[in-house]
């Protein structure tokens, strides 16, 4: 607040997370959703890392991706189907 233009503060707003974002690394979270060619792709950041993954890819310890589109990323999981809103949407509840 005392210093917005401050560079940190910046680009922690420019994520489309803000700082919620960098408190909990264990969280998956959408980073971006992209098209290619005639089917979407994501990229999902999960405990510092990122994973570039496509309809039926798994990833590990979290699930198996089950649709991609330009609003929601659905992974299947040990305990069902969980919904992770692209960046820029909110989730419906």
């Amino acid at each position: 607040e005392n210093t917005p233009m401050l560079l940190t503060n910046v680009l922690s707003l420019a994520d489309g997370g803000g700082r919620k974002a960098r408190r909990n690394r264990n969280a998956v979270r959408v980073a971006l959703v992209y098209q290619r060619d005639d089917h979407f792709q994501a990229q999902i950041d999960y405990r510092g890392k990122a994973f570039t993954v496509s309809v039926g890819d798994t990833i590990p310890n979290i699930g198996k991706i089950d649709l991609i589109d330009g609003r929601q990323v659905i992974i299947k999981t040990n305990s069902g189907s969980k919904t992770y809103p692209a960046p820029g949407y909110e989730p419906t509840t």
